[in-house]
């Protein structure tokens, strides 16, 4: 003989509308959860491309800064 569990007790009408129940308090939760996910998702994404350009703009500079050095630097000496 099977002993019962609170599962499988009480298939009555009663179970459907605390299933129905329980599932309308869980949607919301999980609707919640997988915003926030998104959310976090989408700030990764914004700043990972805000530190590569960020990267890309100081190569960019330092680059600058080696085509502006003068070819002589005080006294007529060459630059470095």
């Amino acid at each position: 003989m099977r002993e019962s569990s609170p599962a499988t007790e009480g298939r009555g009408p009663e179970s459907g509308a605390i299933w129905t129940t329980l599932d309308d308090r869980a949607k919301p939760g999980l609707e919640r959860a997988v915003k926030y996910y998104e959310n976090l998702r989408f700030v990764y994404e914004i700043q990972t491309r805000l530190k590569e350009l960020t990267e890309q703009d100081e190569v960019e500079r330092k680059s600058q800064r080696r085509r502006n050095r003068p070819l002589t630097g005080p006294g007529g000496e060459p630059g470095r």
